[in-house]
């Protein structure tokens, strides 16, 4: 029976010396210790850089059709200037673009049937927008554009 004491006492020891289940904070690190600073910089996460920032900043971008329907390809969007590609490419205008209610206007060669003015609404996340053009007063049409 002493063998089985023994050997207890000896693994207690042991645990107590090397910390092992304490949460006292005596060793180094647990006091801000050289070692502990050491470990902090490699286990922190990293920084986020400028390319790895998320998209969707702004309505400013390069934004594709997403409905068939739609007469445009592509939407550019630089500050207050717009442009549309596709079967109808047209210059337009962007009002409003940092506040709660940007409004478009394109000003095309030949009409675009009912897509001449309308509110944008971005998605949350800035990987959508939505265009709900002017129209009669149950509603006009609507285009979708992901961000490219």
């Amino acid at each position: 029976m002493d063998k089985k004491w023994g050997a207890a006492a000896l693994l207690l020891t042991a645990a107590l010396l090397t910390g092992c289940g304490s949460s006292g904070g005596d060793s180094a690190e647990d006091k801000g210790g050289a070692d502990s600073a050491k470990e902090e910089k490699h286990t922190s996460a990293p920084e986020r850089s400028a390319s790895s920032a998320p998209k969707g900043e702004g309505l400013d971008g390069t934004w594709r059709a997403g409905n068939r329907d739609s007469p445009f390809k592509t939407l550019t969007i630089t500050g207050t200037k717009v442009k549309t590609t596709g079967e109808q490419s047209c210059p337009g205008e962007l009002s409003d673009a940092g506040g709660e209610k940007p409004r478009i206007e394109l000003h095309c060669a030949k009409p675009v049937n009912g897509r001449e003015k309308g509110a944008l609404k971005m998605k949350p996340d800035g990987t959508k927008l939505s265009i709900s053009w002017d129209g009669p007063d149950w509603g006009g049409y609507m285009d979708v554009f992901e961000r490219s």
